[in-house]
């Protein structure tokens, strides 16, 4: 492993005795360790890293160390939380005892804990989190960029100073990497001996480099721009053609349309044989570099110092993968790159971009193929169309059907359909219409619509008054005091009575499990009971199923590590990703994840993997709906409320109480009576509203130990679920360099 010369550094031979010694702490100062030391290093962090303050301590704080090395210096990073600095310090000193024995610790190269201080040849400041290039590496960086550039030519040596002192510019400033390496790879050819002429794309990678250098921000550079935990301040979607390009700014208000000139048009038709490929995946790339540059300086001015993350949509993947990855093959992509990149340091920005399916990316597609004369023209279709999309779908054809009714009734009248701006001049006119549907309804049977529903039409002709004229519509106050009046007629309501753990018991014992359909309506009971799901998320109406309905591919089953595993002795849990609902209006989507009952007979894990095998085993599409009798048959939500009908009558209750909602409402229902708070039961059941509320019912056993417990603990003091002490510690998070 070492050179014969450099041996005695390290080992002693006693030839009288026989006796080899190796001393391991020689490492620590030898000159020649920095090659060799990362085995040592490396074993001492994962000694270091597989410890915590519980396993080397008397402390409850299970969470491992966090140790990095970089040859021959550790570096500690922990939260400053009770006795963990000092505990990470001592487990750090008996790592390195135990590998490099015990003449290994020398005291002056230990760092005192700090929230600043300068590790890796960068300044890292914990409170802030933020890093900072120091202004001498920037400085002697500028000198050797400079010196380079003068001379024309450099040897190995000097290529290797230059390049480890632009190292921290490429780490910091990821789009600073395409310069880097041009210069790396005539680094690697250059010779042992004598120097070599800077090769024109050398020269131009170090004058790239002296701008940076010159204009860059490169001190207090927020550490999430290493991470992908940040959200956009600016979001742009853009399109190329063989036209032009564009690139829209919808937040404000603000687009770049392009025309290719006829050298371009020339280059777009060049065959890719003949020349330098001016593709639409590099006319898609384009579209970024001209944005950062062309909203770059306002962006600036308005983030007064702050970084400011740019995030670009664009239908071309290729044009997302070469800006991401910051590599192509395409000469013109590989320079769009380096203005990207000298972009985000002039404006101090960080730029990245994402894929959007192109029938989506429209507005940004019809930009960059029309010109500026219809430009207005489209733009006001798309407008149309945005306003229209505020609608969730399942919302539009109701919308449609009020302003039905409402221009029918207005024809009846001979009044005018659309109102004026003043409350005054047009409330009488919409209480008279909510009178006319609260007394008549718009249905065959001509029964009244309820105060609710009433509210909800004029809510609906408001907003296709905002579409159209801008302003909104509403009741004045006395006329206000009509939608409560109706609220007092309307009869009480009679909500579904929660399937609870004894109707379940009874469904089971009455379902005929050798039927294929009565396995199916189980599996199904179960999941509706336990994930709390509405109707429409897992069962069909008629031929109507739910574009946001459970698919087998939304259903995964994970072991203790979180892996997916398809063997069900290693399943822990369930997770089922819901990709909208009937309350979700954006389509945001949310996750949900149970593990076993404890019971094989009701089990959240159980049912759905039935339901999975079940809908395998007959070739169902995966991305078809879940709970399916056979391939051609979906599960109905009238067969899942007959089966609970039964199950209830066989219990002694009324079969005219229980709908398909029971299994939601029993759920939450268990939930609370089980011990979770009104909050909990409402994000797991995914409540935008406080109507969970009214579901829950109050169980007989809780209320039985109510009376008993207020006079026991009125005068205790409510410890549960609060600390006796606080937490020790700042909560601010402290770093130590070796």
């Amino acid at each position: 492993m070492t050179a014969a010369a450099q041996v005695f550094r390290m080992a002693a031979y006693i030839e009288e005795l026989g006796i080899l010694i190796i001393d391991l702490a020689a490492p620590f100062g030898w000159s020649g360790s920095p090659p060799y030391y990362s085995l040592f290093g490396r074993a001492i962090t994962w000694r270091m890293g597989t410890n915590s303050p519980a396993s080397v301590s008397n402390s409850n704080d299970s969470e491992r160390f966090f140790p990095y090395e970089w040859v021959d210096d550790h570096i500690l990073v922990e939260p400053d939380v009770g006795d963990r600095l000092q505990v990470a310090e001592a487990t750090l000193r008996h790592a390195m005892l135990a590998v490099l024995g015990p003449r290994s610790i020398n005291e002056a190269k230990f760092s005192s804990w700090s929230s600043d201080l300068t590790a890796l040849g960068l300044r890292w400041n914990t409170v802030d989190r933020s890093v900072s290039i120091p202004a001498d590496k920037i400085e002697k960086a500028h000198s050797r960029v400079r010196a380079m550039l003068e001379k024309g030519a450099a040897s190995k040596s000097e290529f290797y100073k230059l390049l480890g002192s632009l190292r921290h510019v490429a780490t910091c400033l990821r789009t600073a990497k395409p310069f880097y390496q041009r210069l790396q790879c005539q680094c690697t050819s250059a010779p042992r001996f004598g120097k070599v002429k800077l090769s024109e794309g050398s020269v131009a990678d170090l004058l790239w480099f002296e701008q940076i250098l010159n204009h860059g921000c490169l001190a207090e550079l927020p550490l999430d721009m290493f991470g992908d935990t940040f959200s956009p301040h600016v979001e742009l979607y853009m399109n190329a053609s063989n036209i032009g390009a564009a690139v829209l700014d919808p937040a404000s208000d603000e687009f770049i349309q392009v025309k290719f000139d006829n050298d371009e048009l020339r280059m777009i038709n060049i065959p890719q044989a003949t020349g330098p490929e001016f593709s639409i995946n590099v006319r898609e790339h384009l579209c970024i570099a001209l944005a950062v540059w062309t909203w770059g300086p306002k962006w600036s001015r308005q983030s007064k110092g702050r970084m400011l993350y740019i995030k670009c949509w664009s239908d071309n993947t290729s044009a997302v993968v070469w800006c991401n990855k910051l590599r192509s093959g395409n000469v013109f992509s590989q320079e769009l790159n380096r203005c990207i990149g000298l972009a985000e340091a002039y404006f101090n920005l960080r730029v990245s971009a994402a894929h959007i399916p192109g029938s989506i990316n429209s507005m940004a597609d019809a930009a960059s193929r029309s010109s500026a004369g219809n430009m207005q023209k489209t733009l006001h279709g798309l407008l149309e169309q945005l306003q229209s999309r505020s609608l969730a779908s399942a919302s539009a054809s109701k919308y449609s059907g009020t302003w039905s009714q409402w221009c029918t009734w207005c024809e009846w009248l001979n009044l005018p359909r659309w109102l004026p701006e003043s409350p005054r001049q047009h409330s009488y006119q919409l209480a008279l219409f909510a009178v006319y549907c609260w007394q008549f309804g718009w249905n065959n049977s001509r029964s009244g619509n309820t105060a609710g529903t009433v509210l909800s039409k004029i809510s609906h002709i408001t907003w296709h008054h905002r579409k159209m004229l801008g302003y909104s519509v509403q009741l004045l106050p006395g006329h206000q005091l009509s939608s409560t009046g109706m609220r007092r007629s309307d009869p009480s309501s009679t909500p579904k009575s929660p399937v609870a753990t004894t109707i379940l018991k009874r469904l089971h014992e009455y379902l005929n499990f050798s039927s294929v359909q009565h396995r199916v309506i189980w599996g199904a009971s179960v999941l509706g009971f336990f994930f709390l799901l509405r109707r429409s998320e897992y069962l069909a109406q008629g031929s109507d199923v739910k574009p946001y309905a459970i698919q087998r591919t939304d259903v995964k089953f994970v072991n203790n590590e979180e892996k997916e595993v398809e063997n069900l002795r290693q399943v822990t849990a369930v997770v089922i990703y819901f990709r909208g609902s009937k309350a979700d209006q954006f389509g945001e989507g949310a996750t949900r994840r149970l593990e076993r009952s404890g019971t094989q007979w009701c089990c959240p894990v159980l049912a759905p993997w039935y339901l999975v095998e079940h809908h395998k085993s007959f070739g169902a599409k995966e991305d078809s709906l879940l709970c399916k009798v056979d391939v051609n048959t979906n599960l109905q939500v009238g067969e899942v409320v007959r089966a609970l009908k039964s199950a209830a009558e066989c219990a002694g209750q009324n079969p005219d109480s229980y709908g398909s909602h029971s299994l939601r409402s029993g759920g939450a229902t268990a939930l609370f009576n089980a011990g979770y708070d009104s909050l909990a039961v409402k994000r797991f059941g995914r409540w935008r509203s406080d109507a969970v509320e009214r579901y829950t019912r109050i169980g007989g056993r809780l209320t039985a130990r109510m009376a008993a417990e207020m006079v026991a603990k009125c005068a205790s003091k409510r410890t549960e679920g609060v600390s006796s002490t606080p937490l020790p510690g700042n909560g601010g998070t402290s770093m130590q360099t070796l």
